[in-house]
């Protein structure tokens, strides 16, 4: 029987920076988890962000890794965890991993991984980094005044972007930096950004949105799309 991990009852704040490594889940405990937050999301919940937080501290503490072929040929930890959520999601035997929105799932996954194990960056790091951005769009929200003054270029509340969405472009650019954001670099992605602020990965999603809503069928859109998707899970991965 596996044991349910915790959630977090108010708000999606991650555990303790302190955490000790042998509090470590199994990777059972993690697969019973995203089973339970994807049945919650197919309810109507936004699970997405609580799903983000709890790989990222389980990827630093240990239980969760970048080995491509842990559980078989091509068949890594963000395969597994990614399929769970989505399955429970949506109710479905079938696990389609070619389904861009599966592919996409998969590749926000592997991204929280990839951060979690990013323990070199110092101690307590980098659940103490994330806990602070998740803490710092939590007072933006509630209209804390010291929280709006630390705003980008005057922004506030109504400028927040979605949780999950911010976790993951700053995560993108986290990743591929050699040292912790400072603390304005990393507020600023809790807002919306403005199209001359775009990222490289921003600008491809927002072309394949475009590109879906087009109605257009026809060989060399679909091909275009598959060209983007590709190139943003290459991105997730780290490429230049």
């Amino acid at each position: 029987m596996h044991t349910q991990i915790p959630l977090p009852a108010d708000g999606p704040a991650t555990q303790s920076p302190g955490l000790a490594k042998s509090n470590a889940p199994s990777f059972d405990d993690l697969l019973a988890m995203a089973k339970e937050l994807g049945v919650q999301c197919g309810q109507g919940k936004d699970t997405q962000i609580k799903f983000d937080l709890k790989l990222i501290e389980a990827a630093y503490l240990g239980s969760l890794s970048l080995d491509p072929d842990r559980h078989g040929k091509g068949r890594d930890d963000s395969t597994l965890m990614a399929e769970a959520y989505v399955r429970a999601t949506q109710g479905a035997v079938v696990f389609d991993a070619k389904a861009d929105k599966t592919r996409k799932q998969v590749s926000n996954v592997r991204k929280c991984i990839k951060l979690g194990t990013m323990t070199k960056l110092g101690r307590g790091q980098p659940l103490q980094f994330v806990q602070e951005f998740v803490e710092y769009r939590q007072k933006v929200r509630a209209k804390d005044p010291i929280a709006l003054k630390k705003a980008p270029h005057g922004k506030t509340e109504k400028d927040l972007d979605d949780a999950h969405n911010g976790l993951m472009r700053l995560a993108t650019v986290q990743i591929k930096a050699t040292s912790l954001l400072s603390e304005d670099e990393r507020n600023r992605f809790a807002f919306k950004t403005d199209t001359a602020e775009k990222t490289e990965t921003e600008k491809l999603e927002q072309a394949r949105k475009m590109l879906r809503k087009s109605g257009d069928n026809s060989t060399e859109v679909q091909a275009a799309i598959t060209s983007i998707t590709n190139r943003l899970i290459n991105l997730a991965k780290g490429a230049k």
